[in-house]
């Protein structure tokens, strides 16, 4: 038996797994592309040969794959869910509020403890003592796991017992972020308007705001390599809007910044930083 399983070994998933080896505790891993268990494996985790073997190995299995129906599909599909009855499951893949609180009703249903979660900072910032994840499901049931989970990032936070709590924060952060994002974008054009360096504009900015960096981004064009890709971002852009609609709540806010998504993967910057926005104000 070993501590903590972790299944999906993306670039999220994997900073997560290296985070449990390097606190010290006993980890299975499971992956579809079994050669992504290799970096883990030489790190000292146990690599299992299925998904259910997977799950059977731990009091706690920790999921962070593409999106919550992958996660019930999977589940569902390769046997897992009879070895996680009387367990947990920690699921860290993303949704909207609704498709968290349907998988864990489905889930609990089977005799599954689940916490859902929201992780705030890019793969490299886990484990960091700013790194931000949010739980939301029972408490006493968090507080059991939280020992487990501070490897992940210093700012762990319960948030409520109402399953989709979680991707509510997640959603409205991130449309926050956006939001700031687009007056950069608007800010950096206005600058360049006027012939003023776009690193002035940079520097005016609070050096530790994500906002700063993305001005610096632009400044520099560097728009390769990045944290999380504009299809990533654009991605979770669909969530708030499909959550906007379900939930009956204004969408022209995500709707703008959507436009300038799409006009900007046509462009073909679909796999570059968010910076690359600014190219569709520039007319280029």
């Amino acid at each position: 038996m070993t501590d903590v399983t972790m299944i999906g070994l993306g670039a999220m998933g994997s900073a997560l797994g290296r985070a449990f080896v390097g606190a010290g505790h006993s980890v299975t891993i499971w992956n579809r592309t079994a050669a992504r268990m290799e970096p883990l494996v030489s790190l000292g985790a146990t690599a299992a040969s299925s998904p259910a073997e997977a799950a059977e190995a731990s009091p706690v299995t920790v999921v962070c794959i593409d999106n919550y129906d992958a996660t019930r599909r999977l589940i569902d599909g390769s046997g897992m869910l009879e070895p996680l009855s009387g367990r947990t499951l920690v699921q860290l893949s993303t949704g909207t509020p609704a498709e968290a609180r349907d998988l864990s009703n489905w889930l609990t249903a089977g005799g599954v403890n689940v916490l859902d979660g929201a992780i705030m900072p890019y793969p490299d910032g886990i484990g960091a003592e700013d790194a931000q994840i949010l739980f939301a499901g029972p408490a006493e049931l968090y507080k059991a796991c939280k020992p487990l989970l501070d490897c992940l990032g210093g700012d762990l936070r319960h948030v409520s017992d109402e399953t989709g709590a979680a991707a509510v924060l997640d959603m409205a952060l991130l449309t926050h972020q956006l939001s700031n994002y687009l007056g950069v974008w608007h800010g950096a054009r206005a600058c360049e308007a006027e012939g003023l360096g776009v690193d002035v504009f940079a520097s005016m900015l609070p050096s530790d705001d994500p906002a700063a960096h993305l001005a610096w981004r632009i400044h520099k064009s560097e728009y390769d390599n990045p944290g999380a890709t504009l299809e990533v971002w654009n991605a979770a852009l669909d969530r708030i809007l499909d959550h906007a609609t379900t939930a009956s709540i204004n969408r022209e806010v995500p709707e703008l910044i959507s436009s300038l998504f799409r006009r900007a993967i046509a462009l073909g910057h679909g796999n570059r930083d968010i910076a690359t926005v600014i190219e569709v104000l520039r007319g280029t």
